[in-house]
């Protein structure tokens, strides 16, 4: 459980630090401004999923009655290792 949280920081570091950096200095996006809008909309869209999901997850571990609907497809053995 600690390697993969040492792992999990070390890779947000590595987004959160060098990867707005590089963004920043790209000429691109004065060349290609759709482009530089449809990645930012990219990266807004996929950190509002990570919210939802987290708080799916999290109030499926809290209610029985979300996890119930949240794991139907899953099989049994999925449901109880969660």
């Amino acid at each position: 459980m600690t390697v993969c949280l040492l792992l999990l920081g070390a890779v947000a570091l590595t987004a959160a630090v060098p990867v707005p950096r590089a963004l920043t200095r790209a000429g691109w996006p004065e060349r290609e401004p759709v482009v530089a809008l449809w990645v930012w909309q990219c990266l807004v869209a996929t950190a509002l999923l990570c919210c939802l999901a987290g708080l799916v997850l999290g109030t499926a571990a809290v209610f029985h009655t979300v996890r119930d609907r949240v794991f139907a497809p899953a099989p049994p053995s999925v449901t109880a290792a969660y």
